[in-house]
Order: C-alpha cells, then sequence, then structure tokens
C-alpha cells in the first residue's frame, strides 16, 4: 500500500479513529498496530505475511535463547543461527538470481558453458529494512546492550510497525521497542508538528520527485542523443529525485507513527549542503550508515586492528561496498558503494590538511566544499541511476560528446511540459530555502516565518495537483 495512493487515504484515518478510540489499554494497542500493520503488508501480496511473521518468529525466540544461556559458546552459536537465517532470506529472495548470473559469466570467462538457470523469484517489499531490524535486536541482546521482551505481541508489532516496515527507517530495538511498553495518550502539541511532516513530506514526494523523475526518465531513456548540458540536467534531476522520494518517505513515516504516539529515528538532516562526504553520509540515509558502522565497520576494524592505521581503510572499503550491495543485486550497486567508501578513506588521509583549512571557515572554503561534494555525490548518482557500468560510461562519454544538433525528448516539449518544468524549478527553489532556513530541524516546515499560510496553500495546491500520479517510493526495491 502506497501513502501516495487513494487506499491509504482511506486505511490509515480507519487506524487513527480506532487505536484512539479503543486503545484503552496497551495490550489492545499493540495487538492493533501487529494486526493493521500485517493488513498494510498483506495489502501488497498476502503471501509474505509468512515471511515476515518467520524472521519476526525466529528472532524472538532466538534472542530469548542467547538471554537464557550461560554458554559464551552456545550464545554465539545463537547469534550465528540468526545471522544465517537473516542474511539467508535475502540471499534466497534478493541476490540468489544475481549470485547465479555472476557464476555464470566466470564459467563462461574460463570457456565453459554453465546450465544454472534463472528462477522467478518475487523481492518482498521491505525485507531489506525489517531483516537488519531484527538482527540489529539479537545483536544488541548477545552484546547485552538490550534485555529480550517476553511479550511475542510486542515485538511482532515492533518489527511490522507499518509507517516504516517497507522502505525505514531501520529502527533500533533500544529506540522503538520501549515504545510498545507505554500506553499512548493523544498529544496535540505533537500531532500538529506530525501533520506538518506528513504535508511536507507529501510535497516532497508528489510535487518534486515524481516531477523530477518523469524529467530524468525521459533523459536517461534517450541519453544517446540529449546534449551534454542535458545529460548533467538528469544527473542533476535524479539526484533531487532520489532525495525527496526518500526523504518524503520518512517525513510522511515518522509524521504518521507521530500521530500514533511514537518517536522514530531521524533519517535525513539536510544532506544536499554538506561540505564533505564523511559529513554527507552522516545525514543521508542516517538508519542505514550508522547501521552498517556498528554492525559492520567497527567489528571489521576490530578484526583488522593488527594492520593499525589499515584497519580503517580495509573497514571502510569493505563496509561501503557492503553498503551498495544492500541496494540491489548488480554490479552497478557494489561498484557504486565501494567508490562512496573510496572517497572517506581519501578523506579521513586528508582530514588534517582539511580540518587546518577549514578553521578559516571562510565563505569560498565552505563553498568550494559544497560544491565538489555535491558534484561528487551527483556523478556517483549517475552511476546509481545506469543499470550497468557500461551504460555509465557510455553516459559520461556523451557529456563529453558535442553532438550539432542534439534532440530534445518529448518530455521536454510543448506547453504543458514547459509549465511543468516551470512549476518544478520554483519546487526545487522551494526546497532549498526551506532546507537552508530551518537546516538544524528536524524538518522543514517545523518552523516558518510570517508567510507560512501563504506557503502553505501552496503547498496544499501542488499536492492536490499532482497526487495521482501514484508513483511508487525508489526505495520500495530494496
Amino acid at each position: 500500500m502506497l501513502f501516495n495512493s487513494l487506499e491509504f487515504f482511506i486505511f490509515f484515518p480507519i487506524v487513527f479513529f480506532l487505536y484512539w478510540a479503543l486503545g484503552k489499554n496497551l495490550k489492545v494497542q499493540n495487538l492493533l498496530i501487529l494486526l493493521v500493520s500485517y493488513f498494510f503488508y498483506g495489502w501488497w501480496d498476502w503471501r509474505f505475511l509468512s515471511l515476515i511473521f518467520f524472521s519476526s518468529i525466529t528472532d524472538y525466540y532466538i534472542a530469548k535463547w542467547i538471554a537464557n544461556t550461560e554458554v559464551e559458546k552456545q550464545k554465539s552459536n545463537f547469534l550465528w543461527l540468526s545471522v544465517f537465517i537473516n542474511i539467508g532470506l535475502l540471499a534466497v529472495f534478493k541476490y540468489f538470481n544475481f549470485f547465479i548470473d555472476s557464476f555464470n559469466d566466470l564459467i563462461g570467462v574460463v570457456g565453459y558453458e554453465s546450465t544454472w538457470t534463472f528462477f522467478n523469484i518475487i523481492l518482498p517489499i521491505g525485507i531489506s529494512f525489517y531483516t537488519f531490524q531484527t538482527l540489529s535486536y539479537v545483536i544488541d541482546v548477545y552484546n547485552e546492550k538490550i534485555e529480550p521482551t517476553d511479550d511475542v505481541v510486542k515485538f511482532l508489532a515492533f518489527v511490522s510497525f507499518f509507517p516504516q516496515l517497507v522502505a525505514g527507517p531501520i529502527e533500533r530495538a533500544s529506540n522503538l521497542l520501549p515504545q510498545f511498553g507505554k500506553l499512548k495518550k493523544f498529544d496535540t502539541e505533537s500531532a500538529k508538528v506530525a501533520t506538518k511532516q506528513i504535508f511536507w513530506g507529501f510535497f516532497k514526494k508528489v510535487a518534486i520527485a515524481d516531477n523530477c523523475a518523469y524529467f530524468s526518465d525521459a533523459i536517461f531513456s534517450n541519453y544517446e542523443t540529449c546534449s551534454p548540458l542535458l545529460l548533467l540536467v538528469g544527473g542533476l534531476l535524479f539526484v533531487f529525485q532520489v532525495y525527496c522520494d526518500f526523504s518524503g518517505y520518512t517525513d510522511i513515516a515518522i509524521g504518521t507513527a507521530k500521530l500514533l504516539g511514537y518517536n522514530l529515528l531521524d533519517n535525513f538532516r539536510t544532506p544536499l549542503f554538506s561540505r564533505n562526504m564523511t559529513e554527507f553520509w552522516r545525514r543521508w540515509h542516517i538508519s542505514l550508515s550508522t547501521w552498517i558502522r556498528d554492525y559492520v565497520f567497527v567489528p571489521l576494524n576490530l578484526v583488522f586492528r593488527s594492520f593499525k592505521r589499515k584497519s580503517m581503510v580495509i573497514a571502510s572499503f569493505i563496509s561501503f561496498t557492503l553498503f551498495g550491495f544492500w541496494h540491489g543485486p548488480s554490479w552497478v550497486m557494489i561498484v557504486w558503494g565501494a567508490v562512496q567508501g573510496i572517497a572517506i578513506i581519501v578523506e579521513t588521509y586528508f582530514r588534517p590538511y582539511l580540518q587546518k583549512q577549514r578553521k578559516n571557515n571562510s565563505i569560498f572554503y565552505n563553498f568550494i566544499s559544497w560544491f565538489l561534494t555535491f558534484s561528487f555525490f551527483t556523478l556517483t548518482m549517475i552511476l546509481f541511476r545506469c543499470e550497468t557500468i557500461l551504460d555509465f560510461l557510455q553516459y559520461m562519454s556523451q557529456i563529453f560528446n558535442s553532438a550539432d544538433f542534439p534532440k530534445i525528448p518529448k518530455e521536454f516539449l510543448g506547453f504543458e511540459n514547459y509549465v511543468r518544468y516551470i512549476f518544478l524549478g520554483f519546487n526545487l527553489l522551494l526546497l532549498l530555502v526551506l532546507d537552508w532556513f530551518n537546516r538544524n530541524e528536524v524538518h522543514s516546515l517545523h518552523k516558518l516565518p510570517i508567510i507560512k499560510y501563504v506557503v502553505y496553500l501552496y503547498l496544499l495546491h501542488e499536492i492536490i495537483k499532482n497526487f495521482f500520479s501514484e508513483l511508487s517510493f525508489i526505495y520500495f526495491q530494496f
């Protein structure tokens, strides 16, 4: 079920009313959240309810077994059982055909022909998110950072909580699970803030991201005949598409959860204003980058500590490569992640010099730092958007190919499209202004100057005008 769909606009008001009307005690609230979350997930494909239930109930009991045994070897075995099950689910449903394809290519290189074939495996929506969520719960119990819960309904509701189930944020048990142990009471001020955040999220998704997708898809589909300037515009639009699509989803998820009395982790903090890639990945998809840091980078850094400073290099490269692989079963994503890791490693080695320069805190230095960071990310996002590495190389070569009479995609022609990209340009400007104006706030509509009501009316107009495109959220595919 998409947030930007008529079904959700029927579903959530019913859930909201039932939750606050019937949820007079904690058990009823948790049971209701579990039932509506499973309904929400099952609306897409009810068959995969068994998968999320299996993943949840398995880690629920494994965590209890870890806590109830005193034998370290048994604890370790239970932990590895959880890792095997969760990563195994991802390997089968998300990466199986990629491994088959890579194996066939490898066999072909050495002169043999493989008879291994692909399977028609459907990727369950949200599997990359909820498997990481339950796995981190087991790891935290193993490391004695949290106590396992004895309430199975509470745990199942924590894993399947519908606002963040299919595209995050990837919640930590230390943050969200205890909230299912407290009876919720409706808070008017919190609801006002939540409504503003939902409003802002819908604007970013339907007014900006979906319109960026309309033009960027046209450019990437016809890159062989586009001018270099248009190809650069395509990359730029895709950056804003992904940012507004994903952060828009996050705003809606956080706001929806807040209307029910829950506080989710922040996932974006105006990353497009970052002045280096280290800062960028502290501000973009925070729940995933911190998950990779805590459960992949830190253990790897300890494993390779005998290499001294090189341990950070090895751990960073592996972590970001896996970070890219998490995004999709392709060599494009692996290379994309590895490139991010290389950028972080280079910045780490030059950090003393950069810190010395940053002491001046000049406008010129800040601008150059931002420009280089944003340009690098835009370049890597072109790779992210391309289906193959060859497509990326051809796209980049076309940027430096000065065609005499480049073809302009039909999506850019005609009065209707002119109006469309004029409004898109204004909406992008509004996004940047509001993000900058409230860059230290949780979201950009928490505080606004005296013109806020004019802004609200304009946002409402843009949401209504663009709402029924019902384009899926980008991160549903991950």
